[in-house]
């Protein structure tokens, strides 16, 4: 009798305060929850199980939780659909044009400038050795695709380290809103896919020597000099520029960059290996007395490893932003990522993505619409031997959006 009356004057209790609260130091709930549970060294255990036996319940209420072992991760029923408890960078729902992949990765670009950027090249740093050590990826990586919040699938190139847990990747986002956050998917995860990775798609201007010279010419002051095999650009004695002048000035802020490698300090006698920026088709000339706005970025003569910068704005017949400095010193039968960072009031110099010097422009008298590479002007030049492997332009931005990643999530828990 004693039970059957402590049992009743619970429930009375319960009736009357509708609460319940959990705990061993003698605390009643809070006014404002239904349950409250204390402690310091427990938790709650929502039910776990598998996303067959989740499927097999029987008319779920919307706001059921459970925790899907399969998938591990919590998730609700909404009324409709079961959805994964995660943060929006995480965001769980799949596009239905993307059925055929089982995995994604998230990423959040945020962007602190007052500016949408468009069209805008984003590099994203992932691992691809798990997933492929796991079958969760081809080896090749080419289901790799990238899609926005929208869906929609967008542009992108593998730059290097497939297969380890440094990979580069390039996608181009088509959106990327001012003083707000932007959601980005890499989906993988289907063995049939073929690759569609374009580095023409990504980037404003692409060449990678597949097709010979391709929108590069050789000077017509020279013959030979240089061979181009297996997509890589190798030059003794030659000057290359593009004969088509850019739609945009690269001087509006644009990033020209290249894969370079100097193969012989010993090799050549002039200036080698330049990556120029230039107002004229073909480039430069010996102090710049022809007036041009031009960025050269180039090694040393006479066995020097030195790498130099010569900036001229095209104001006068000199480098008048810069000339004859120093940026780094290289290392023979080295690759490296090379880059020009321009701005309508300055220009950066970068090393494999690292700023190695800045110079103020005051303002830009002409605009730099070609590229040239080889020697820096329309010349046979003994220079030292230099490889090419690829060159591209791309857009540039005072404040570069900062990227966060996301943890992978399978499609198959749905």
């Amino acid at each position: 009798m004693k039970k059957i009356l402590f049992l009743i004057l619970i429930s009375i209790n319960l009736a009357i305060f509708a609460q319940v609260g959990i705990n061993n130091d003698g605390s009643q709930p809070d006014n404002s929850s239904m349950l409250d549970v204390k402690s310091t060294n427990k938790g709650i255990l929502i039910p776990r199980m598998t996303k067959p036996e989740r499927d097999a319940i029987n008319n779920p209420v919307a706001g059921l939780l459970i925790y899907n072992t399969d998938c591990n991760i919590f998730q609700y029923y909404n009324g409709s659909n079961w959805y994964s408890m995660i943060a929006k960078i995480e965001d769980s729902n799949p596009c239905s044009n993307m059925s055929d992949w089982s995995y994604k990765l998230p990423f959040e670009l945020s962007n602190s400038s007052a500016n949408t950027l468009t069209d805008y090249q984003v590099m994203v740093t992932v691992d691809t050795q798990t997933p492929i050590g796991q079958g969760k990826m081809n080896s090749d990586g080419n289901d790799i695709r990238f899609v926005d919040a929208d869906c929609n699938i967008i542009p992108h190139w593998v730059e290097s380290g497939m297969n380890t847990n440094e990979t580069k990747i390039w996608f181009k986002a088509s959106s990327i809103l001012a003083n707000s956050t932007t959601y980005i998917y890499m989906y993988y995860g289907n063995a049939s896919a073929s690759n569609s990775e374009s580095g023409s798609n990504v980037f404003e201007f692409w060449e990678d020597f597949s097709n010979g010279l391709g929108a590069f010419s050789e000077s017509g002051n020279c013959s030979g000099g240089y061979t181009v095999n297996n997509g890589i650009l190798s030059v003794q004695s030659n000057s290359f520029s593009t004969t088509t002048a850019t739609a945009y000035n690269m001087n509006d802020g644009y990033y020209l960059e290249s894969r370079i490698n100097y193969t012989d300090a010993s090799s050549g006698s002039n200036y080698s290996g330049v990556l120029e920026a230039n107002s004229h088709e073909w480039g430069g000339c010996s102090s710049n007395t022809c007036e041009h706005a031009v960025i050269l970025y180039m090694r040393q003569h006479n066995n020097s490893t030195s790498v130099t910068r010569w900036i001229g704005d095209g104001s006068t017949g000199s480098y008048n932003v810069s000339s004859s400095s120093n940026v780094f010193n290289s290392t023979d039968n080295t690759w490296y990522i090379l880059g020009e960072k321009v701005m309508p009031d300055s220009v950066t110099l970068l090393k494999d993505y690292q700023a190695q010097s800045t110079d103020a422009v005051t303002s830009w008298a002409k605009n730099l619409n070609y590229i040239m590479l080889g020697y820096f002007v329309q010349d046979c030049g003994d220079i030292q031997d230099t490889d090419y492997d690829w060159v591209r332009i791309r857009k540039a931005a005072d404040t570069e959006p900062t990227i966060s990643n996301g943890n992978e999530q399978s499609l198959n828990c749905h």
